[in-house]
């Protein structure tokens, strides 16, 4: 279902992944942040793609846990190069620089939401502006994780 997620035309499995994450969100009893952001695509690979699957599932889970969706803060600026056959440092050097804050934010304590988690490398580059940005508590999401 992830790769069909991540790859297909279309996000036809995005119900169930979110049902199946909220399940184990509820079942793990982990605390709820005051907003959500999604890891942003570039808009030349949104235009290409027609959606960005991590934000969809954001929507989803924001809206199902009655949570706000800050699907405008966050930009990613740099259209870098994809990063599935990437080594951890390649990975980190990849995306350095890559995302900028576009709105302000008025929360402290925010949940990043990625489809897939393999190295953390997008997420830590984030969390590293969110907090340059008076975030002081971010939690991270990711729907599966690569062994």
């Amino acid at each position: 279902m992830i790769q069909e997620l991540k790859y297909a035309e279309h996000p036809k499995h995005l119900a169930k992944i979110s049902e199946l994450f909220l399940r184990e969100l509820n079942a793990n009893h982990i605390a709820l942040p005051e907003a959500i952001i999604a890891v942003p695509m570039h808009p030349k690979r949104l235009r290409a793609k027609g959606f960005n699957h991590s934000l969809e599932l954001a929507r989803i889970i924001a809206s199902r846990l009655d949570i706000p969706l800050l699907n405008n803060h966050i930009k990613k600026d740099r259209n870098t190069p994809r990063q599935a056959t990437m080594s951890l440092k390649k990975r980190q050097i990849n995306l350095r620089g890559s995302f900028t804050v576009s709105q302000k934010i008025n929360y402290r304590h925010l949940a990043i939401i990625d489809d897939v988690l393999t190295t953390g490398s997008t997420a830590e580059e984030i969390s590293k502006i969110l907090k340059k940005n008076g975030v002081n508590y971010i939690q991270v999401w990711g729907v599966a994780k690569t062994k």
